[in-house]
C-alpha cells in the first residue's frame, strides 16, 4: 500500500463521516422570540441515546444478578436484602398506623368541634343535631324550670 493509497481512503472516510455536516444535521437551535432558545436533537441521535442508555441498563442489571447470586457470598447478600427489606416494611407499617391514628383523632376532634357549634346556649342542638344532645337539653330546661319554682 502506497502513501497514495492511503491518502484516497483517508479522504473517503472523511467525506463519510464528515463531523461538521453530521454535527449540524443532528442538532438545530430555535428561538421562541422571547429570549429563549431550545436545543433539539434529531431522531436519529435520540435513538443512538435510547439505545445505549438500555445497553447501560442491561449492565447494570447483570452485574446486579452476578452480585446477588454469588456463589461464594451471594446467600449472605440476600439474607441482608431480605432483613433490610423486613426492616423497611416494618417501620413503614408503624408509621402508617400512627399517621391514621393520628388522623382518625383529627377527624374526631373536627366532628366534636362542628357539633358544639351546632349546641345553644341551653344545651339545646339546632335542627341537624342529634337526639341525645336534645334530650339532654329538655331535661336541663325541665330542671331549670323546677329551680324557679321552688
Amino acid at each position: 500500500m502506497t502513501i497514495q493509497d492511503l491518502e484516497q481512503n483517508t479522504a473517503s472516510v472523511s467525506e463519510d463521516f464528515d463531523v461538521d455536516a453530521n454535527y449540524q444535521d443532528n442538532q438545530s437551535l430555535e428561538s421562541h422570540g422571547d429570549g429563549k432558545e431550545a436545543f433539539h436533537l434529531s431522531d436519529k441521535v435520540k435513538s443512538g441515546v435510547t439505545t445505549g442508555l438500555l445497553l447501560l441498563g442491561g449492565v447494570g442489571a447483570g452485574m446486579l444478578l452476578m452480585y446477588i447470586f454469588d456463589p461464594q457470598q451471594g446467600r449472605r447478600r440476600r439474607a441482608v436484602v431480605r432483613d433490610k427489606a423486613i426492616s423497611a416494611g416494618s417501620k413503614t407499617a408503624d408509621v402508617l398506623g400512627k399517621k391514621s391514628k393520628d388522623l382518625r383523632n383529627r377527624a374526631q376532634g373536627v366532628i366534636s368541634e362542628a357539633k358544639s357549634m351546632l349546641t345553644t346556649g341551653n344545651g339545646e342542638t339546632t335542627k341537624s343535631g342529634n337526639d341525645k344532645q336534645k334530650n339532654k337539653g329538655k331535661k336541663q330546661g325541665q330542671d331549670r324550670a323546677e329551680n324557679i319554682q321552688a
